[in-house]
């Protein structure tokens, strides 16, 4: 699987087979049979990405702030905080 430019810090498998990695590159990706089908960019490095109970993609990063990706409509929230 090609697609960071940095080194690769965690790996978390999802339950629905994807693989999600996140780089120092500042971006976290989403794998689904060795390709890569989503990037979501960051300010700073990412050292951890996890699954959260409801299968929401969770990250941490050198920024110090935690991070909830849903695809789940009902939950996402629009508002951007400062």
């Amino acid at each position: 699987m090609k697609g960071h430019t940095g080194f690769v810090f965690s790996l978390c498998s999802l339950d629905s087979g994807e693989l999600v990695s996140g780089s120092d590159d500042k971006t976290v990706r989403v794998w689904r049979d060795g390709a890569c089908v989503q990037v979501i960019n960051h300010p700073r490095t990412i050292w951890s990405v996890t699954k959260n109970h409801l299968g929401d993609i969770v990250t941490g990063g050198e920024d110090y702030k935690i991070r909830t990706f849903t695809r789940d409509p009902a939950r996402k929230d629009n508002s951007v905080a400062t």
